[in-house]
């Protein structure tokens, strides 16, 4: 599949006043993509954006999807796939029906995963996880130019904290749902998910990436999205710019939502460049 970006952002030699989106071909919906959320579906988030935003004083701020986006493949999948309870498979098929809404799905997958097996999931995490090639160097650049990057995730912490610290990233901020023991802990026992003290949550997502957004665009940031799947759909909707893979940026094409197309960092790194200089 070929896509399309849209001119989105008018010329001006600083990020006060941004250059236009570069017109260039995204990559290919990746293999793993069901069927498009349509918009029946999946209705525009009527949540308000800041009341009245602040003028852009400051440089960008960029929100990061984990698995699938800073990760090369979905670990939380993979994790559930490995380690959850008999029935797990339901969940997905609900979610997959529209019957559960993504956070429902967290809280299936949290109740069927053994507390008693953390470091073997965990171990697990680390064997298979592998970041997406430029990170680093989008975080130099951006720490270098005043840039925020942070990490938002469906995910869970004990790998997205595993993973960041095994590659040298622990000071990177990552906001993501937590796995706490539910009930006496032992042989079989299950999670419950909780969130990170201070996060604002949605029955729709669990953890709201919108929120992460809006938080940029109220310090006076222009607030960049970098995603891949369905728990970035409705965040696409409010970012000032969007870069997707796989099946976000199918939603973004139904959507019409301008997006830039990347297949690892340095894409995203030579438009934040673009956006942030002359």
């Amino acid at each position: 599949l070929t896509v399309k970006t849209t001119l989105i952002l008018p010329v001006a030699p600083n990020w006060r006043n941004p250059p236009p989106l570069s017109r260039r071909a995204s990559p290919r919906v990746l293999p793993g993509y069901t069927a498009p959320m349509s918009k029946e579906r999946l209705p525009r988030d009527p949540r308000p954006r800041p009341d009245v935003r602040p003028a852009i004083t400051e440089p960008p701020g960029l929100v990061l999807d984990f698995d699938g986006t800073v990760t090369d493949r979905d670990i939380g999948a993979d994790v559930v796939r490995r380690f959850a309870a008999p029935g797990w498979e339901e969940g997905l098929r609900q979610h997959m029906r529209n019957e559960w809404p993504i956070a429902g799905l967290q809280r299936w997958e949290a109740g069927l995963l053994p507390s008693d097996r953390l470091d073997e999931m965990e171990a697990f995490a680390l064997e298979i996880g592998r970041l997406r090639p430029g990170l680093k160097e989008l975080l130099d650049y951006a720490a270098g130019n005043g840039v925020s990057v942070e990490i938002a995730s469906a995910g869970f912490e004990f790998y997205v904290t595993a993973i960041l610290e095994h590659e040298g990233l622990q000071h990177l901020t990552a906001l993501v749902p937590r796995l706490e023991p539910d009930g006496t802990p032992g042989k079989g026992a299950a999670f419950r998910l909780t969130y990170p003290p201070g996060a604002v949550t949605c029955e729709r997502i669990g953890l709201c990436k919108c929120e992460r957004l809006w938080q940029l665009q109220r310090e006076g940031r222009r607030a960049f999205l970098v995603g891949d799947g369905m728990s970035d759909y409705c965040a696409a909707e409010q970012a000032d710019l969007v870069f997707a893979r796989a099946s976000l940026a199918r939603y973004c094409e139904e959507r019409a939502i301008p997006y830039v197309g990347f297949e690892d960092f340095t894409d995203v790194l030579a438009e934040v460049r673009r956006q942030t200089t002359a």
